[in-house]
């Protein structure tokens, strides 16, 4: 039979992260165990990684429901799970883990074993055009051939600025540039900056308008000369309709 348990959890960022939202120190989350009474020793782990005050089902029965979950491990079906996304990921993930020995590797493959790279962008969080700057360089010194940079939260004048030096330096070819806005263009003036940063080779920007703005977003994706991801968009929404 199986068994499972929770522990909360505090992640303590390494400097302050910054989105056009908000300022982040520190991040709570909670990691599953699920093992078998035959095996005790072999425990699977996943993570419910639950962003407080932007995730769906930021609620305050979380920790009850999570808790409930696990009492009722042998039992529960994911498909009823639907509105509680980031404990569906840690249980999935930790009964993934469980089936391949725990191991805290739930989805072994070639990279995993260490016998091919993945790849994947560099984040740049947001701060001054000089932090943002010096982070950008020092992940294109790290290897990485895409970076996506947080816009939004300074001058969007001095962004561009930053962005042409980049461009300057690394031809398209060179370095795939991507883009998170986190919601931080007004409407009105949404499309006359995207325009403009269409002329660095962009290859995306994630959600340039805020979230549940339909008529508005619809639009601007039609004629948006950047393609256009959608992020804070698909927060509780649960069904294609």
């Amino acid at each position: 039979m199986l068994r499972a348990s929770f522990t909360p959890y505090t992640l303590h960022f390494g400097f302050e992260a910054v989105t056009s939202r908000e300022r982040m120190r520190s991040k709570s989350t909670y990691f599953v165990s699920v093992w078998d009474d035959e095996h005790p020793t072999v425990v699977g782990t996943g993570e419910c990684a639950l962003f407080r005050g932007l995730s769906a089902d930021d609620r305050e029965d979380y920790e009850s429901v999570l808790s409930d979950i696990c009492i009722r491990i042998n039992t529960v079906k994911i498909a009823d799970l639907t509105e509680w996304p980031s404990i569906v990921f840690g249980i999935e993930t930790a009964l993934a883990d469980l089936r391949n020995g725990g191991r805290m590797m739930p989805f072994p493959s070639d990279w995993t074993d260490g016998g091919s790279g993945l790849h994947i962008n560099g984040l740049v969080w947001m701060g001054s055009v000089e932090e943002m700057t010096r982070r950008a360089e020092e992940k294109i010194s790290e290897g990485f051939r895409c970076v996506k940079l947080k816009i939004g939260g300074c001058d969007f004048e001095r962004e561009l600025h930053l962005l042409e030096q980049l461009r300057r330096r690394f031809a398209p070819e060179e370095l795939e540039i991507r883009l998170d806005a986190n919601g931080a263009f007004d409407v009105d003036e949404a499309l006359q900056k995207l325009r403009r940063l269409a002329t660095l080779d962009i290859h995306s920007i994630e959600q340039p308008i805020a979230s549940r703005q339909w008529d508005a977003m619809k639009s601007l994706c039609n004629v948006s000369p950047i393609d256009i991801a959608l992020d804070e968009e698909l927060i509780g929404v649960f069904s294609v309709d």
